[in-house]
């Protein structure tokens, strides 16, 4: 039996998903953090670089983890409603950090970009990912 287009392109699971953070515009004493969490497969990987926002070379930190079925669902699942939110277009930039977030849905790719992410969704996207780093540690 052959599932109908639309239930297979809402089953879809991602291929591969990239979730940059950049720090806000900061004085160049200030301590600058950008994290980026990429997931393709079942491998999540996390690199933190940190360094001076003046221009020093960050330093990265990596950690590699292996998910789950049921963790890599649960991402998928807020991808999902992110990708039906389109990221509230009313946002204004605030000075908070700007993001990046890229997903491979089968051969199709989407991207979105935002200036900050105070949507409920977005934000569980940053602490869900982060538990699953601090999980295995």
């Amino acid at each position: 039996m052959i599932a109908c287009s639309s239930e297979k392109k809402e089953n879809q699971a991602f291929k591969k998903m990239k979730f940059s953070i950049y720090p806000p515009a900061l004085p160049p004493d200030q301590m600058c953090i950008t994290e980026i969490f990429e997931i393709e497969g079942n491998t999540l990987k996390y690199t933190k670089s940190e360094g001076l926002c003046g221009g020093t070379t960050p330093k990265d930190k990596s950690q590699t983890v292996t998910l789950t079925q049921e963790k890599r669902q649960e991402i998928r699942s807020i991808l999902v409603k992110l990708k039906a939110d389109k990221f509230s277009k009313d946002s204004k930039y605030d000075g908070n950090a700007s993001a990046n977030l890229n997903i491979q849905w089968g051969d199709k790719e989407e991207s979105f970009s935002f200036l900050h992410y105070e949507g409920e969704e977005i934000t569980k996207l940053h602490t869900t990912l982060r538990a699953m780093i601090k999980e295995a540690k």
